[in-house]
């Protein structure tokens, strides 16, 4: 969920890949937002939707301004009694509008005032980061290259990157799996170029012989970047077919290579 603190461009680009993310899973966060502005007032700020994916609820918060409520409504069972309808009348209106699961609450701060203005400000700096980042990513969402790698090619684990880290020599290599074999592998710094970090994603021959297959040769390649940035929130510099075994000569215990299954 949002909180009100000031976020490093770091921060603003991962949120922007993952509303690309949430446009190619039928995320309904936005539609959710659109629809709940009439509800705005000198008590009601706006409003936060955090979408759990693994339940698919939509949790949304109702941002209330504490002081504006006070102010107005002088006892607490009258204040008790306005956010009862307010939760009811909310819930019934989406209801009527969307066919999602949904939780409603409620999040509070001083004044909306306050809120709106900061809001306003960060969203500015939003708006610059968020037209750079979508030209980065330009080319890289192609929907139907971008929803086969999702069928086909998503990890055994999903995408918590706590699960690939191997924790083994440096601790910069990434492995993921597929059926239980290895599939492709991400290495945060390879060393030998100018550029520092110069991060590569491998892929095995398994993957990469399917994709020129179904996309022709390396026309998967941009596409595969965006679909594993925005996924993983990591950052790549380059991808590399590979077979891994030079790759893993650098970053496994020798002692590892031959237990591993090396494509899926």
């Amino acid at each position: 969920m949002k909180k009100i603190i000031r976020l490093t461009e770091s921060d603003l680009t991962n949120i922007v890949k993952r509303v690309i993310k949430e446009s190619n899973t039928k995320n309904h966060s936005k539609s959710i937002l659109g629809v709940l502005e009439g509800f705005e007032n000198d008590y009601v700020c706006g409003f936060d939707v955090d979408y759990q994916e693994d339940t698919e609820i939509y949790l949304i918060k109702t941002i209330i301004g504490n002081r504006d409520l006070d102010k107005d409504i002088l006892t607490n069972v009258g204040e008790r009694n306005y956010l009862n309808r307010l939760k009811k009348d909310i819930t019934e209106y989406l209801i009527s509008y969307l066919p999602i699961k949904f939780l409603v609450d409620f999040k509070r701060t001083p004044k909306c005032s306050d809120y709106k203005k900061y809001k306003q400000m960060t969203e500015s700096d939003e708006t610059n980061i968020v037209k750079r980042v979508i030209k980065e990513n330009e080319g890289k969402t192609d929907p139907k290259i971008f929803k086969y790698l999702t069928d086909n090619f998503t990890p055994d684990g999903g995408w918590d990157n706590d699960k690939y880290e191997e924790g083994f020599g440096n601790g910069e290599a990434n492995y993921y799996y597929i059926n239980g074999r290895l599939a492709f592998a991400y290495v945060s710094t390879v060393e030998g170029h100018n550029e520092d970090p110069y991060s590569v994603l491998y892929v095995g021959p398994k993957m990469y012989e399917t994709l020129d297959e179904m996309f022709g040769k390396n026309k998967w390649v941009d596409v595969l970047t965006g679909w594993f940035e925005i996924n993983s929130t990591l950052n790549i510099s380059e991808v590399e077919k590979d077979d891994f075994r030079g790759i893993l000569s650098d970053y496994v215990d020798p002692s590892w290579r031959d237990d591993i299954d090396w494509d899926f």
